[in-house]
């Protein structure tokens, strides 16, 4: 006699089966990715690129990009080099989206992988 049928039939068996296998995986639990890890990424990302020092005036005095600015070009910086692309960045205030961009990438990489592997 099958499970949901009265008959041994091969129908009823494959219907028995597919019931089984359903039940068998609705109770498995699909790695989700770890939210304190995608928001703890996510920070400290944003928290260095905000430190670099490239702002809507330009390059922040004081800041890690003032005085990467100092050492390694001094009075003459390149127009296509990745400073002054940085520079440009922050000045038109599209260093925002593209740092929430990136970072939100990274995060979510880093959230995946600690909770496929948790």
């Amino acid at each position: 006699m099958g499970l949901l049928s009265g008959s041994h039939s091969r129908v009823s068996t494959m219907t028995d089966f597919a019931v089984i296998m359903c039940l068998s995986t609705s109770s498995r639990t699909v790695p989700q990715p770890s939210s304190t890890s995608w928001a703890v990424t996510f920070t400290i990302i944003m928290i260095t690129v905000l430190s670099l020092g490239f702002g809507p005036i330009g390059v922040v005095a004081g800041s890690t990009a003032a005085a990467f600015q100092a050492w390694m070009y001094g009075g003459f910086t390149p127009g296509a080099g990745i400073f002054a692309t940085l520079t440009s960045l922050g000045m038109l205030g599209l260093m925002m989206p593209a740092a929430v961009t990136f970072a939100a990438c990274i995060a979510t990489v880093v959230a995946w992988a600690y909770g496929v592997g948790a």
